[in-house]
């Protein structure tokens, strides 16, 4: 069962808002032909926008979809963040390419095997950004994370990420 939410008034921030975080591969891994990619830089999805714009975001064709992102550093995750316009400035009224339900995956390296760190869904009558806390049976650091979008709210076209953001500390 996905997790929903926690409270966006946790303590924690970005493992380091100052160093971008870049894409493991530059043409990004997704589940289908994507015509958007040709227009849009994934790299928006990691710029760290509080407070994004209608149509400022990385789209990807259909309703499924993966970003992975490589860290500068090991971290040991405690919480992840996923950013989307709300309803009320949405030129539709609703956000239905807002990803709904999402898994995140972790590999220590690019040898290694990635390990599931949690399934969540994101609320589309909540926050614009929304925290996950991972399950506390996550343990090990991460240099590598995978967001893979499972669902959207109902836009069969595309999905958009706004936002996506890893919590915790750096491996000492």
């Amino acid at each position: 069962m996905p997790q929903r939410p926690v409270d966006p008034e946790m303590p924690q921030r970005p493992v380091d808002p100052e160093m971008p975080q870049r894409p493991v591969d530059p043409e990004m891994q997704h589940s289908s032909y994507d015509p958007y990619e040709e227009y849009f830089d994934n790299n928006i999805v990691i710029q760290g926008v509080s407070h994004p714009l209608p149509g400022k975001c990385w789209p990807f064709g259909g309703s499924k979809g993966r970003i992975s992102i490589s860290l500068p550093n090991n971290v040991l995750i405690s919480h992840v963040s996923l950013n989307h316009i709300p309803k009320r400035i949405s030129i539709h009224g609703t956000i239905s390419s807002a990803p709904k339900e999402f898994s995140i995956y972790g590999k220590k390296d690019l040898e290694s095997d990635e390990s599931l760190l949690g399934t969540f869904l994101y609320d589309e009558d909540g926050d614009q950004l929304q925290i996950f806390k991972l399950p506390d049976y996550v343990t090990g650091s991460f240099r590598y994370i995978t967001l893979q979008v499972k669902s959207n709210w109902g836009n069969p076209d595309y999905t958009c990420l706004y936002g996506f953001r890893v919590h915790g500390k750096l491996e000492k």
